[in-house]
């Protein structure tokens, strides 16, 4: 017997489906505002974080990150030791360029965005040019964004789904590479 799609109980189970979420009729996008008041907050903050500054990149550090390093203080003592070594090796930060915001994916209450980077720096002599991204996490219902270093995913990009096992699998993430500069 063939069911129309318009039977009660299938449309009212569509029905419910849209409403709660779980089919996207249409991806979430930031305004134009949102997303260039997002770029410039990260803009500020890489640029305290290239100059020794790590102040502002710890406040607003994503929360599955600083549980992950088992708690503030040694996420704070394994950055600090980070930027002392980034010193002692001479690395230079010579500039950096944030792409636009991906569209917003739901995982959980928060909803995450994903916002391309490329910068160039230089160590002991070695230019290097670094394609990645930031992923910028906030509450559903707005809020203030924290933050993680996409990169730190090259290595093991099932860490993503780790620290947020509630994002869809058929994210497209932006590129992430590292590679050095003739």
């Amino acid at each position: 017997m063939k069911r129309s799609l318009f039977a009660p109980g299938l449309l009212f189970a569509f029905l419910l489906l849209v409403l709660s979420g779980s089919v996207s009729v249409h991806a979430e996008e930031l305004s134009a505002e949102d997303s260039a008041a997002l770029k410039k907050e990260i803009e500020t903050m890489m640029a305290e974080f290239e100059a020794g500054k790590t102040e502002n990149l710890l406040a607003k550090t994503h929360t599955s990150l600083v549980e992950m390093m088992g708690g503030r203080e040694k996420l704070t003592e394994v950055t600090n030791q980070a930027v002392a070594s980034m010193s002692e090796m001479g690395m230079k930060f010579h500039d950096s360029e944030l792409g636009d915001p991906t569209e917003l994916y739901a995982a959980g209450d928060e909803v995450i965005t994903f916002v391309p980077r490329v910068s160039t720096m230089e160590v002991q002599g070695q230019k290097v040019k670094s394609t990645g991204f930031m992923i910028a996490i906030r509450p559903k219902d707005g809020g203030d964004w924290s933050f993680l270093d996409g990169s730190g995913l090259r290595r093991n990009p099932e860490m993503l789904w780790t620290l947020f096992p509630d994002l869809t699998r058929e994210i497209v993430l932006p590129p992430n590479k590292m590679e050095p500069i003739e």
